[in-house]
């Protein structure tokens, strides 16, 4: 979900104790988030959606058996104030794509680049709808760290800034981006650049400072998790985009398809590697909310089943 109101999240789980909230509640979820409104009509209103949210997070709470859910500072927005619907330009053939071919025989049970050095912290995009320069950056990381040994920090800054074909703060395509970086000739360093600032600025690119290239970015075939495990195993780290409109409460666990509507993707993301946890199989996926939010920045996504849309648009560089 690439969200214009994000802050840094902090996820504690809060009781949800029924499906209406007390002022306790209310009062509680305002300190905790220090959430501040311009007038007592705000404040209302606001106070109408949490209470919304309680339902629902009830209702997820109580209908699943593998994660679990709770109030976070999402839960007096709407959907619609935070999430930017993601779609693949029309030209974007995924036929023409060349034939993804893997050597890979036997995959592991568990596999995750996080314990291979491949995958640098989280980061949070804060109030700038950037999850997709960061889902592009894990990728571009990874891919470079195959080359290298090395894992360099590339700068979501220079994307947002830079990249002509994305839409900045209110959303964009990571294929695309990936595409701009192999065409420009790389991508600089965080410390070349300038800090993340959460806002579009000025394209400071200088080719002579870049430290990381790609040579070449492609879709996966849909909703084949198999392709998608070969490739991360074989490339590094992918791109994906999913629904993120229950994501926003998740708190850990492994999220199932019931939790999503996976008709609608609105975040970008990465996934990093795969695992198997009570004959579940999950995704492992690096979120852009700040190692607060979900299981330290991470969400398990189950896999095999295009959990909220997870498998329907994989990239790999």
């Amino acid at each position: 979900m690439c969200s214009t109101f994000l802050v840094i999240l902090v996820v504690g789980l809060m009781v949800v104790g029924s499906l209406g909230s007390s002022d306790a509640q209310w009062e509680n979820f305002k300190s905790k988030f220090n959430k501040q409104y311009a007038s007592p009509e705000e404040e209302s209103y606001r106070r109408s959606i949490f209470d919304k949210s309680l339902k629902k997070i009830a209702f997820f709470q109580s209908d699943s058996r593998t994660a679990t859910f709770g109030i976070t500072w999402f839960a007096d927005i709407l959907p619609e104030e935070h999430l930017f619907p993601l779609k693949l330009p029309a030209d974007i053939e995924r036929e023409t794509n060349p034939q993804f071919k893997t050597s890979v025989k036997d995959l592991p049970e568990n596999f995750s680049w996080i314990s291979k050095g491949a995958v640098a912290p989280v980061k949070n995009q804060r109030n700038c709808g950037s999850c997709w320069a960061f889902s592009t950056v894990v990728v571009a990381e990874g891919a470079n760290f195959l080359k290298t040994g090395q894992l360099e920090r590339f700068s979501e800054q220079e994307i947002l800034d830079c990249n002509t074909l994305d839409f900045r703060c209110h959303g964009g395509i990571p294929l695309e981006a990936l595409h701009e970086i192999h065409s420009k000739g790389g991508i600089m360093r965080e410390f070349d650049y300038r800090p993340y600032e959460a806002e579009h600025g000025k394209c400071e690119f200088n080719k002579g400072k870049v430290n990381g290239t790609i040579s070449s970015a492609h879709l996966l075939p849909e909703k084949s998790p198999e392709k998608m495990k070969q490739a991360i195993f074989e490339h590094g780290p992918i791109s994906v985009m999913v629904n993120a409109g229950t994501m926003e409460q998740y708190h850990g666990g492994i999220l199932e398809n019931k939790h999503c509507f996976s008709l609608l993707l609105d975040h970008a993301v990465a996934v990093v590697g795969w695992g198997k946890e009570n004959g579940v199989e999950y995704w492992i996926v690096r979120n852009s909310w700040g190692p607060s939010w979900g299981e330290y920045g991470y969400a398990r996504v189950k896999l095999g089943f295009d959990t909220c849309g997870i498998e329907r648009v994989p990239v790999y560089a």
